[in-house]
């Protein structure tokens, strides 16, 4: 049985230019509206988002990273659909972080979810539920892919996120 663990990721902070920036980000699984045996767990990762410095010219840069991948239980023995939440508690309003579910299988991604406050959002909607006779396990997966952006005028320092995944019935 796989039971849900937080990932922490400590990221150092790197020199960009005249600032530092540097990105901390917690994942976590479950929550208040999480039913008994219903799974999320991560693999691979872990992500690492590092801006060094700013082209010139621009006022902005990015980073991604896409090397966690979200599994998530699918429902068996019902015909409810289910869907993944994410949000971002205590979410810093000096960067800017996104997440998007690349190829979900199966599911519905939604596109980049803005993780800059802490309401819920719709990560992915649509997972089916295992045919008949439900095999063990029946899970889907989805490779997660955030990105990290700093305005030039972004104050140096480094960022702490935590970032939370919920499966619900949809």
């Amino acid at each position: 049985m796989r039971f849900p663990m937080p990932l922490v990721v400590p990221l150092p902070a790197h020199r960009v230019g005249a600032c530092w920036l540097g990105l901390v980000l917690v994942l976590w699984v479950g929550g208040p509206g999480t039913a008994a045996g219903q799974a999320l767990f991560f693999e691979g990762g872990p992500p690492v988002l590092r801006i060094d410095r700013f082209a010139p010219g621009q006022a902005t840069a990015t980073a991604t990273d896409a090397s966690t991948t979200l599994v998530y239980a699918r429902a068996s023995g019902t015909d409810r659909t289910r869907k993944v939440t994410v949000t971002a508690r205590n979410a810093p309003r000096r960067f800017s972080l996104s997440v998007t579910a690349d190829g979900p299988a199966p599911g519905t991604s939604l596109g980049p979810v803005s993780l800059r406050d802490s309401r819920p959002r719709d990560l992915l909607r649509n997972i089916a539920p295992c045919p008949p006779p439900a095999a063990d396990p029946c899970d889907g997966r989805t490779s997660l892919r955030y990105r990290l952006r700093a305005d030039i005028d972004d104050r140096p320092g480094q960022a702490a996120y935590t970032v939370q995944y919920t499966l619900l019935a949809q």
